[in-house]
């Protein structure tokens, strides 16, 4: 009777994870070119991309490749324009992304279906080490 029990808890753990959801989502296979940067860490940087990512997906795209542009950035000169008229904490950090975006039959209708965007912008930045968020993106003019 135990082993019965125990037996349906596990299966209807299964059956539950399955319908819930409760799977990883799907991997993005794409390059990254982290550059040389003395103000990030692989780490740091991967935190923001992990973000791009995510906003990709829920745009219906997928990365082709991504790269850091450069420290200048984060200069001090970028975070005060950034934090200019801003109330509340202020910016600390702000990194800049940049790479090939290729849209789905079924994207946004802002965007062209099936169609790679060739050095898509991404523009993030964080509080208080609170975790990165896009402030901007869209075509480079680079």
């Amino acid at each position: 009777m135990y082993k019965n029990k125990i037996t349906f808890f596990i299966l209807f753990a299964i059956l539950l994870c399955i319908l819930c959801g409760c799977h990883k989502k799907e991997a993005m296979h794409y390059t990254v070119d982290y550059g040389n940067s003395s103000v990030y860490t692989k780490a740091e940087m991967d935190e923001a991309i992990e973000v791009v990512e995510d906003t990709a997906r829920h745009m219906k795209c997928s990365l082709l490749n991504l790269r850091y542009t450069s420290d200048k950035c984060n200069s001090r000169n970028m975070l005060k324009g950034l934090n200019k008229g801003i109330k509340g904490k202020p910016y600390i950090k702000r990194i800049e992304l940049i790479g090939d975006l290729k849209t789905s039959k079924d994207v946004h209708a802002t965007l062209v279906p099936n169609y790679v965007y060739k050095n898509w912008m991404w523009v993030l930045a964080c509080k208080d080490n609170s975790g990165w968020e896009i402030i901007n993106y869209g075509p480079s003019l680079q």
